[in-house]
């Protein structure tokens, strides 16, 4: 589970779990605690600060900040937060309607799962949709256009 938190203590976290007794292992001795979940907490996300960093070093160097050296092989899609109704809105990361979960790329491709990064005030519900459910590209429509759908679009056909 992936989420970004705002308010008292704004920052990005991960919920982490694994079966593999090394991994337990290690993060008791990081002092992680028992388990079988751990979070992961960074206090600070400074998108205003790393994302004109990250386009500047592509358009500069060549080079991209983040690359999957495998190709696509994951993908964090909406999940709801709580009952959502059809006709409502979804709000941003970090908001009371979704949050992310991890999924296989494929898998996530194969069901038209949204991404976690197409939410947002102009996104419309068209199905009711229970809590703790995968959001679809069906359950949901774009009301008005959308530079990052645009980008995800051609994302999606390379």
């Amino acid at each position: 589970m992936v989420d970004y938190i705002n308010g008292v203590a704004p920052g990005v976290f991960a919920i982490i779990t694994s079966e593999k007794e090394e991994v337990r292992e290690e993060m008791k001795y990081l002092s992680m605690g028992e388990g079988p979940h751990y979070v992961l907490y960074r206090p600070y996300h400074l998108t205003s600060l790393e994302t004109p960093l990250s386009v500047a070093r592509a358009y500069f160097e060549n080079k991209p900040t983040i690359a999957p050296y495998h190709g696509m092989i994951a993908e964090t899609v909406a999940v709801a937060k709580k009952d959502l109704k059809a006709g409502g809105y979804l709000d941003a990361i970090g908001g009371f309607t979704v949050y992310g979960k991890v999924d296989e790329y494929e898998s996530a491709k194969n069901e038209k799962a949204l991404p976690i990064g197409l939410v947002g005030a102009n996104v419309k519900l068209k199905n009711d949709i229970k809590k703790d459910h995968v959001l679809t590209y069906d359950d949901v429509e774009l009301e008005g256009e959308s530079f990052l759908w645009e980008l995800r679009k051609k994302q999606d056909n390379m």
